[in-house]
């Protein structure tokens, strides 16, 4: 039975009361930091997560950045937008909420990825400012009244009741949301650009929220003003302008606001991918450049680095290959594109070189794993760029049959990621599987594989993979990507014998498969066979495909 949010209230001042009176701890859990409560620092697992049903984070050294109030970390991942908390984040249903946001989403949908950063920042800016506090409530619901309902509930949402319900997910998320809008469009009005991170920040949190509901166009707009306000931000920056606030840059090389500049790079490839090439084409955005040769293999400082190193790379990778691919559609590619080309596969050399030799992982079993998870899903996406490179300029799409060991070592790497994914919830009783995250992991190079890769074997197994695969990453919904892939298989295979191993002629193939829109039930996607000019069928024609409903 739900404990009535006066009982609520006043559990919560007595927790605050013995806070206030007693010791403040500085080594506790991370769980208990993130909770902001006060941990009886028992080890390995202290009694007051695991009394409550809670998974403990463990102990980390105080020299990491943890997730606390302003006012706790003496050296705070950014400096505070306001003088005093926001007092929203503290009434029954901002509590719910948040908790709901900390046992369902805070790990499952922001954590181990590229925006480790901003899920902190979230948890910051969310106890200061009353938009980022009403845009975290909206999310909460949304992805409890979209997502869990297929699953029947979890042990986590169950172990909610205690905090009470909403009344109905669906009004509740509707009100947050626009409630959000308001008091953005309120702090924007009243403090101008020193309200930047925290339109960046609800930026995310919008995002994030049209994609659980499947609702991508708005969701591609959230992203595109994103990426809007950090290219006029960058710019006045660079003409001498600043942002009047000490701490946040939006050219610096580190801090919070490189971590929210590298986060909408990243999901302007996130466009790229979805069909809208023209987002990643037209950012104006400056990242962190990628590592030069040094003539032999530095080791990056760490994980982060090589991933954002990467993530340059990828982006640069992408807009060349969308660059030249007018040449490839009339055979035209001169020397300076292959030229072009063979620069781009040298740095990506030299990153996989500086790759290798950053190996030393994590010392702990749970850490070991995640690790792990994160150097797969970069060795696949380079793998991914690769093939993408050298093919880039090939008329034919026989360029592909070349790289079948390619295609091979991205479907053993994405059927590791998969194994090992399990295993970080099967382990961890009453936990369900992570069903939704905001950033791309494998999905894009399981997409590649079922497009370009004709090897029969290898298509049946990444189809497999894909089935296998429960997890939505953003944009990328594994059922429809399965149909997809099981689609052009039958499309390009329709003319071979059974059982023949033989691979279909270049005519047979498809040149194109795109997405032209899509919501949480089909997608329209357009198919086309080779121009005429190059000797090719010349065909095209819309599809809509029906993703299967989760079993």
């Amino acid at each position: 039975m739900a404990i009535p949010p006066t009982d609520v209230a006043a559990r919560r001042v007595n927790w605050k009361q013995i806070r206030i009176c007693g010791s403040r701890s500085k080594s506790g859990c991370s769980t208990c930091k993130t909770r902001r409560v006060k941990c009886d620092e028992t080890k390995p697992e202290c009694r007051r997560c695991t009394s409550t049903g809670r998974r403990c984070d463990g102990y980390k050294q105080q020299s990491q950045v943890g997730v606390r109030g302003w006012r706790q970390s003496p050296k705070p991942l950014a400096p505070p937008l306001s003088a005093n908390p926001n007092p929203a984040y503290r009434d029954p249903a901002g509590s719910r909420a948040w908790e709901y946001f900390y046992h369902c989403c805070f790990e499952q949908v922001f954590g181990g990825s590229q925006f480790e950063w901003v899920k902190v920042l979230i948890v910051q800016l969310g106890q200061q400012e009353a938009a980022v506090n009403a845009a975290v409530v909206a999310f909460s619901a949304t992805h409890e009244a979209t997502l869990l309902p297929a699953l029947g509930g979890t042990a986590e949402q169950n172990s909610l009741s205690a905090y009470g319900s909403y009344p109905s997910s669906g009004p509740t998320a509707t009100a947050a949301y626009c409630a959000a809008a308001r008091l953005l469009g309120l702090a924007i009005d009243r403090r101008g650009r020193v309200a930047v991170p925290v339109a960046l920040v609800c930026c995310v949190l919008f995002t994030a929220l049209e994609m659980v509901r499947c609702d991508y166009d708005v969701a591609v707009r959230h992203i595109e003003h994103g990426l809007e306000i950090v290219a006029k931000e960058q710019g006045i920056e660079q003409s001498g302008g600043t942002l009047c606030l000490p701490g946040w840059s939006a050219t610096a090389a580190d801090g919070v606001m490189a971590a929210l500049v590298s986060s909408f790079y990243r999901l302007a490839i996130t466009v790229y991918f979805y069909g809208r090439p023209e987002t990643l084409l037209q950012e104006r955005i400056l990242t962190a450049p990628p590592r030069k040769n040094l003539g032999g293999a530095v080791s990056f400082d760490g994980i982060d680095e090589a991933r954002r190193s990467l993530l340059t790379l990828a982006g640069d990778t992408l807009k060349f290959v969308a660059d030249v691919s007018k040449y490839k559609h009339f055979g035209t590619a001169t020397a300076v594109c292959f030229r072009r080309r063979d620069r781009r596969l040298e740095r990506l050399a030299s990153w996989h070189a500086s790759f290798l030799a950053t190996t030393i992982p994590p010392s702990d079993a749970a850490n070991h794993t995640r690790y792990r998870l994160m150097r797969i899903v970069l060795e696949s996406q380079l793998l991914a760029l690769v093939i993408l490179l050298r093919t880039c300029l090939d008329p034919d799409e026989s360029a592909y049959d070349a790289y079948f060991d390619e295609f091979r070592s991205i479907l053993l790497l994405c059927q590791e990621y998969i194994s090992l994914s399990a295993t970080l919830t099967t382990g961890e009783p009453g936990r369900r599987p992570v069903d939704f995250t905001f950033d791309m992991e494998i999905m894009p190079q399981l997409w590649l594989v079922g497009k370009k890769c004709r090897h029969r074997q290898y298509r049946r197994w990444n189809i497999a993979l894909l089935k296998q695969y429960p997890r939505k990453e953003g944009m990328w919904d594994p059922r429809l990507i399965c149909g997809l892939a099981i689609r052009v298989m039958e499309i390009e295979e329709a003319s071979l014998p059974l059982g023949d191993d033989s691979l279909p002629g270049d005519c047979d193939r498809l040149w194109v498969v795109d997405l032209d829109s899509r919501d949480g039930h089909s997608s329209v996607v357009t198919f086309a066979y080779k121009p005429v000019a190059l000797g090719g069928h010349g065909l095209s024609w819309k599809e809509t495909i029906l993703i299967e409903p989760r079993q």
